[in-house]
């Protein structure tokens, strides 16, 4: 994949997460994923699904994704960015995360590992 296709691509990617697009997501990860965050570690696209199934975004949720940087190099890619959104009781939450990747090999769509880092910067 080129520079900006990675950009393209990963940024569907986030919108996929924001908005709960299992069926996206699903179509772009390996059999074999390894998604690495908060210290835990799921491994196989199932797992994965599900984590992501149970972040519950797209549901009733609304999340502004701000993608700040993305750095491409190979077949991986970093990503930093900001969400906001609000609690149940209306409060504003805003939270800075960094998503790095690896694809399985340049041009093939599909992730083979995640590693995410989030902080919660407002709350």
């Amino acid at each position: 994949m080129s520079v900006v296709t990675n950009q393209q691509f990963f940024e569907k990617v986030n919108r996929a997460f924001i908005e709960g697009d299992i069926n996206f997501l699903a179509d772009h990860v390996a059999e074999d994923v390894v998604w690495m965050m908060y210290g835990n570690k799921s491994v196989g696209r199932e797992e994965f699904i599900n984590c992501v199934k149970e972040m519950g975004m797209g549901n009733d949720t609304t999340v502004v994704l701000t993608i700040e940087n993305l750095i491409a190099s190979g077949n991986a890619v970093a990503l930093k960015g900001k969400m906001h959104t609000n609690t149940e009781a209306g409060d504003e939450k805003i939270y800075t995360y960094c998503d790095i990747y690896e694809l399985e090999n340049e041009g093939s769509g599909k992730i083979k590992e995640l590693t995410s880092f989030i902080l919660d910067v407002k709350g």
